[in-house]
C-alpha cells in the first residue's frame, strides 16, 4: 500500500518520519502526531482526518485506531 517492496526498507526507522509527516509540514514534530502521542500517553486514540506518504510520495487519506496492548490481552 505505500510502495515499499522489502521490509528493509522501513525497518529500524521511525514510523512518524517515513510516512506519517505531511510533505508540505515535513517540520511536524513527533511530539505533535496524534500516533506518536497517543503512543506516548498509551492512550486509546481513533484518528479518521490524516493522511500517510507512500514512497512516491503520493497521500493515501488513512483511519487508524491505537490500542494500548495491555487493553488486547
Amino acid at each position: 500500500m505505500l510502495g515499499y517492496q522489502h521490509e528493509s526498507e522501513v525497518l529500524g526507522k521511525h514510523i512518524h518520519d517515513s510516512f506519517i509527516i505531511p510533505v508540505p509540514m515535513a517540520a511536524l514534530p513527533a511530539e505533535e502526531c496524534k500516533a506518536y502521542c497517543a503512543y506516548q500517553i498509551n492512550q486509546s486514540t481513533n484518528v479518521s482526518d490524516e493522511v500517510f506518504w507512500r514512497k512516491d510520495g503520493a497521500a493515501i487519506p488513512v483511519e487508524y485506531c491505537r490500542i494500548p496492548s495491555y487493553l488486547t490481552v
